[in-house]
């Protein structure tokens, strides 16, 4: 995939955003054909946050117009006023506004341009906020992708085509020059220390003024965040269910923990499950538990991300309750504490279910595993 810069790097790993052109030293782009020039525009590539899923409305794929020089068709969604029509810098960075994809605008007057530019400003222009977000967050390929592939090619105009990484490489390769045609450089970048960096480098991830101040004040991708479920909810829930179906006569379930989108979404097919599918699930006989398996495997489309409680700051569902603070503000090791059924004895739920008693009275070890011989 070519980089399309933009004028900002959406967070590490990111979509590097600079200015509205691409010098094609991007990560994935095709390698230079030779020559030197302006900037070259050509794709973002993405990053951020994972762990979340979205939904919403996909954007077809895109087609081509060959009328005039950088005038490429592009896909939207049905009911999108700009499906087909060149983009901007500007509409880019608006759009991803509107979407609450980035934290502020585009810097796209420090960047340059190429004549293939609007053609990929258009596709973001015109998808749907769905879309983009799974495009940006969840390196989904779906109709962004498709329409940014159509426009890797740059028709000249005269019926005939050239890679858009052609375009402003200082040789003309369309019969009639249009792929030389609005090249736009871009201005050099000041330095707070007082150096000078090409401009197609500000805001792309990479710190090329020796204070880093060329990453200074750029955009921020804000992927949506995982959502915290109420701790114990899903586990009191399952634990229920697994008593009323003779599987868990004790009537809780030592360790469970369901403070992510994903395990509480796991636990809950244990509780939504009938008896003959979860005692098939758990102890095999007349079932495989096939209808709850597949239940939990639905559950791969949400986040195992825990949000800690503040930052914006986000940790894997196994760090949770583990004994290590791995949020900042310590937060997934809230609530981490087992009482242990006899006196006032507390363990952390790290050591619950470990086979080894660390309660006086053992009951950290009870509750950890069906109990099939009274199943029905």
């Amino acid at each position: 995939m070519r980089v399309l810069f933009v004028s900002v790097s959406l967070g590490l790993a990111a979509l590097s955003l600079n200015g509205c052109g691409d010098d094609d030293s991007g990560v994935g782009s095709p390698a230079p054909k030779g020559g030197s020039g302006g900037s070259m525009a050509g794709r973002t590539g993405r990053g951020g946050s994972g762990g979340t899923t979205s939904t919403g409305g996909r954007t077809e794929s895109a087609g081509r117009d060959s009328s005039s020089a950088g005038e490429q068709t592009t896909g939207g969604a049905a009911g999108e006023t700009n499906a087909g029509t060149p983009g901007t810098c500007e509409g880019f960075s608006q759009r991803l506004i509107d979407c609450s994809l980035i934290d502020k605008p585009i810097e796209c007057a420090s960047g340059g341009s190429d004549p293939s530019a609007p053609c990929y400003y258009g596709c973001y222009e015109a998808a749907a906020c769905g879309a983009l977000t799974d495009y940006y967050c969840n390196s989904a390929t779906n109709s962004v992708e498709d329409c940014l592939t159509a426009c890797d090619t740059f028709p000249c105009g005269d019926g005939s085509t050239v890679p858009s990484f052609y375009t402003c490489d200082g040789s003309e390769d369309c019969g009639n020059g249009a792929d030389e045609q609005g090249c736009v450089t871009a201005q050099v970048f000041h330095c707070t220390s007082g150096e000078t960096v090409d401009g197609i480098n500000r805001c792309d991830g990479y710190d090329q003024c020796s204070d880093g101040s060329d990453e200074a004040g750029c955009p921020e991708l804000t992927c949506p965040q995982p959502t915290a479920p109420t701790p114990g909810a899903a586990c009191g829930d399952a634990a229920a269910n697994l008593e009323t179906c003779h599987i868990l006569p004790s009537g809780g379930m030592t360790g469970c923990l369901d403070r992510t989108e994903y395990r509480a979404c796991a636990v809950e097919c244990w509780a939504k499950g009938s008896c003959t599918d979860v005692v098939g699930y758990f102890c095999g006989g007349t079932t495989d538990g096939a209808a709850v398996q597949a239940c939990i495997d639905a559950c791969d489309a949400v986040s195992d991300e825990f949000p800690c409680k503040t930052g914006g700051q986000n940790v894997p569902g196994n760090y949770v309750c583990d004994a290590v603070s791995d949020c900042d503000d310590g937060s997934d090791e809230a609530d981490c504490m087992f009482a242990c059924a006899t006196g006032s004895q507390n363990v952390s739920l790290s050591v619950t279910c470990d086979g080894v008693s660390d309660c006086d009275d053992g009951s950290d070890e009870t509750g950890c595993q069906a109990e099939c011989s009274g199943a029905r």
